[in-house]
């Protein structure tokens, strides 16, 4: 009777308000083998916005698990390590008639994703994690922090502070037509390598037009055909490959 489902979804700021008028918000874990190994290693993903939305967390479950953990090693929260109806019993009545202790605590959970789980915080410790791996295969920290620059988009202005990971903008020559793409690849010294060696191989067909040797003309076609069909294979692959690498 004292519970109620809702599945509506909400927009973020509509989580964030429903958050912020609870009381009381609940992490809880099963206290059985199989939930022990499956989310051991986890954090609850709405752990930053739960300790933020000023309601008290109560977290319930073994302490070896990563989430329980980690409120046990900095003290947030009223956590519960017992499955047991009395155990919950107990930890709330110890604030929920203490004004002065729930403000306390609501205060130092705050204070706490400030100082640790805010996003610039986040960043930082990721972009030293990634660092300290390069210099493990001897990359450039320079490099790292330069791609880590250039790929980073900075917060967006409607002041957020979410960010994105984008491409590079795409080579303009590379939003033209492929056949476009294969004459582009002749213009200079390719083009006239190219002309060269279909003048080269049109030579003997040129010899027997002249002589009206009509038949020779047809036979000494072949070889022209066939260095034609080579160039432009090799201007078709020359594109195909390069979106491919590009991508």
């Amino acid at each position: 009777k004292a519970a109620r489902v809702c599945s509506e979804p909400l927009s973020d700021c509509e989580y964030k308000d429903w958050l912020m008028a609870a009381h009381i918000s609940v992490i809880a874990y099963n206290f059985d083998d199989i939930t022990i190994s499956y989310v051991r290693y986890s954090m609850a993903n709405k752990l930053p916005e739960l300790l933020a939305s000023g309601s008290i967390l109560l977290a319930i479950g073994p302490e070896n698990i990563s989430t329980m953990g980690y409120l046990s090693r900095y003290g947030l929260g009223i956590r519960v390590h017992n499955p047991s109806i009395q155990a919950i019993k107990d930890a709330l009545n110890e604030y929920l008639n203490y004004p002065a202790k729930q403000s306390r605590l609501i205060q130092d959970q705050r204070k706490h994703v400030e100082r640790h789980l805010s996003m610039k915080d986040a960043r930082s410790r990721f972009f030293e994690q990634i660092v300290s791996a390069s210099r493990q295969r001897n990359v450039s920290p320079d490099k790292i922090r330069q791609a880590y620059l250039d790929f980073l988009v900075a917060p967006n202005i409607s002041g957020h502070e979410t960010e994105a990971i984008t491409m590079a903008h795409k080579p303009t020559h590379l939003e033209k037509p492929k056949y476009k793409r294969m004459l582009l690849f002749y213009a200079g010294w390719r083009g006239v390598i190219a002309a060269a060696a279909l003048l080269f191989c049109a030579l003997p067909a040129a010899r027997a037009m002249f002589a009206s040797d009509w038949l020779g003309m047809v036979v000494h076609l072949g070889p022209v055909s066939a260095v034609f069909l080579l160039i432009a294979f090799i201007a078709y692959l020359f594109t195909v490959l390069e979106e491919h690498f590009y991508t």
